[in-house]
């Protein structure tokens, strides 16, 4: 297939795949799960991102199909048992689990969850995942329709079913397909409705509170061509909200960068432009470095008025309220 497998654009809200490729390839996996389960009564048995593909159009297409069965052969597990973390549905990972239709809908909830948020597992607050959807949406300059906030809940919602422990109360993948079909004929509706009264969208939805990071992928120069001791790149920070928004930036391991400052406040209605800095680049080169990927975590929180750098401490940022980019 032309695009590859899916996992390789496995991201976060912010970047990667924009929401209505993500949603396509939400439904049209449930629909190839559906002919498997109703058409073909076949278990996949090992549904993951790795197995499936997309054609150049970003049409999901369900690929390898060494663990499947037919649903009536459908048992317990013996000794030769395969299962991939994150994936696989708990009552499949000992010995006696039973394998069912239950345990490939488990695996589409993750599935789904990795879609819409980037990562594995159910998320604790569904109005986060809604707010970096809503950040993106705003600095794309998009028109933020009321379907689109509804398409995330509904897959959100979907998802925590699917990954339900308990594999009786996991919908079939009929009832999810015709969830998506209801769902359509409604944002169909309301897509002609929106596009004629754009000026009375909900005001929560249009409102966008979190800390612009840009850009998300940071390019230091080709070290093979830099004779330079130092290399930096900026990262601008920016505050589009009527409030005072706290920043902390710290990397993910000891690699010789530096961030200048790591810590401040952004004011109201403001840019901040932050150095990260590369130190020593003639060894970073002779070391093999350059083919480290780092990443750089920027947490954020609203502040009061009159908080200044120096009151900020590592308390403000452990609150489940922290914006982590």
């Amino acid at each position: 297939m032309s695009n590859g497998s899916l996992d390789k654009y496995i991201t976060d809200e912010l970047r990667g795949l924009d929401w209505d490729t993500r949603f396509q390839i939400i439904k049209g996996i449930c629909k190839g799960l559906c002919y498997l389960h109703m058409e073909k009564a076949i278990l996949h048995m090992d549904l993951k991102p790795a197995n499936i593909l997309l054609d150049n159009q970003m049409v999901p297409k369900i690929t390898d199909f060494g663990l499947s069965r037919p649903a009536e052969y459908s048992q317990t597990t013996g000794t030769n048992h395969f299962f991939t973390l994150g994936y696989t549905a708990p009552e499949n990972m000992s010995l006696g689990g039973r394998k069912s239709v239950s345990s490939d809908i488990y695996s589409l909830g993750a599935i789904i969850m990795e879609l819409v948020t980037g990562r594995k597992g159910v998320p604790g607050n569904n109005e986060n995942v809604l707010r970096k959807w809503r950040h993106r949406w705003n600095k794309s300059g998009q028109i933020m329709l009321r379907t689109y906030q509804r398409q995330v809940t509904k897959c959100i919602e979907i998802g925590k079913l699917c990954q339900d422990i308990d594999p009786v109360k996991r919908p079939s993948i009929s009832n999810i397909v015709n969830e998506f079909r209801a769902m359509e004929n409604v944002d169909k509706h309301v897509k002609n409705t929106d596009s004629s009264i754009l000026g009375q969208i909900n005001p929560p939805f249009l409102d966008d509170d979190m800390l612009g990071v840009e850009p998300l992928e940071l390019r230091f120069a080709n070290l093979e061509h830099s004779n330079k001791k130092i290399l930096s790149c900026s990262i601008e920070l920016s505050n589009d909200t009527c409030g005072f928004i706290a920043f902390k930036i710290r990397t993910t391991s000891p690699l010789p960068y530096s961030i200048e400052p790591d810590i401040g406040i952004v004011v109201p209605r403001s840019k901040f432009i932050v150095e990260t800095i590369m130190h020593n680049c003639m060894a970073a080169l002779q070391s093999s470095i350059k083919q480290y990927t780092e990443n750089f975590i920027v947490r954020s929180i609203k502040v009061d008025e009159g908080l200044t750098t120096k009151d900020i401490n590592q308390g403000i940022f452990d609150t489940s309220m922290v914006d982590e980019v």
